[in-house]
């Protein structure tokens, strides 16, 4: 009995031992078919090193079955693993977005004046027939940072838009050409909730401050109001409108009081590629002009831009023209528009 125990303990010890080098030698091959033909001399060998040369028992024939199953296992989940680890990179690389679809996207939150977006926006506008003279023109270079934040765990956003524009506009005194100088700048605030079935919307203050560096680049008074966003997004299509209406409310008593309203409708129809169509005309209503002098400035036009990257920077670039169907007297017949807007997405 003693002497059929030793055998036993030999036997399990040199399974083992065999199930550890078939182990090293599949992790090196690599191969499932190389294991199973080690574990058939598996067999041989336990026989051979336990000085076995009748033939065995049934107990011990099931030992050593056992023994060679267990390194059998052993050595298929060596070669299982090397090959999961291969295939997690593999699926991670598989999660990046496509090229062209996030460009498409990108397009998309680069369209919404409140997307969760940090952006800037840096417009040129010029307006031909400004004032007594059809040849003068009104130049503006804006720079329109939008900086979104989120509002805690409420799923609310407070959106940050701040216009700073900078003039150079035609002047009544014969002596000048023209002036040129900062304007006054235009804070705006939305906050957000969430969007939901592609709807988005924010409401907040809006403020005009009188930084202008000479008195006919600015209204030369503190003004503020409402403002609302409405934006809706579909599978090719961003549209909606941003409005907003201000009322001055302290600043130089030397200077008209100020009731305007402003609405921009935009509408974009994204195509292939990053490119797109737009239309986003800035309709004006000065609620201080008679109906003699005008109110309404309603421009009618559109253009195209496109999404693409600068090395490393994405980029969202727009060219647009306008023709004012109605305008108050002195304002511009013609105007043009070029953007250039840095993005930042997170």
């Amino acid at each position: 009995m003693i002497q059929i125990e030793r055998l036993l303990i030999m036997r399990l010890d040199y399974g083992s031992l065999a199930g550890a080098f078939v182990g090293a030698i599949v992790a090196a091959w690599g191969s499932a078919t190389q294991a199973e033909q080690l574990m058939d001399q598996c067999f041989e060998n336990l026989a051979v090193r336990s000085g076995q040369a009748h033939q065995r028992s049934s107990v011990e024939a099931a030992i050593d079955l056992t023994s060679c199953e267990l390194t059998l296992g052993e050595t298929q989940q060596a070669i299982r693993l090397p090959q999961h680890a291969q295939a997690e990179p593999a699926k991670a690389s598989d999660e990046m977005p496509a090229s062209p679809g996030g460009t498409e996207d990108l397009a998309k939150q680069s369209q919404n004046p409140i997307a969760n977006l940090i952006s800037l926006p840096i417009e040129f506008n010029t307006i031909s027939g400004v004032g007594l003279s059809e040849a003068r023109s009104l130049n503006i270079v804006s720079f329109k940072p939008v900086i979104p934040a989120k509002l805690g765990s409420s799923g609310w956003s407070l959106i940050t838009r701040t216009i700073i524009p900078f003039v150079n506009a035609p002047t009544s005194d014969t002596g000048r050409q023209a002036i040129t100088g900062i304007g006054d700048i235009n804070p705006q605030f939305f906050f957000v909730p969430e969007s939901k079935n592609g709807l988005t919307w924010g409401v907040g203050p809006v403020l005009t401050l009188p930084t202008a560096s000479n008195e006919q680049l600015g209204s030369g008074k503190w003004s503020g109001g409402p403002g609302a966003v409405v934006v809706v997004t579909t599978d090719n299509l961003v549209f909606g409108a941003v409005a907003n209406n201000q009322w001055s409310f302290a600043g130089s008593s030397r200077r008209d009081e100020v009731n305007s309203l402003l609405i921009q409708p935009f509408l974009n129809v994204n195509l292939d590629g990053g490119w797109y169509l737009v239309s986003s005309p800035v309709i004006t209503a000065n609620w201080q002009n008679s109906d003699q002098q005008g109110q309404w400035t309603v421009p009618i036009g559109g253009g195209f831009g496109r999404v693409f990257p600068i090395g490393t920077q994405q980029v969202n670039a727009t060219l647009q023209a306008y023709w004012n169907a109605a305008k108050p007297e002195g304002e511009g017949t013609w105007s043009a528009r070029a953007q250039i807007t840095f993005l930042f997405p997170r």
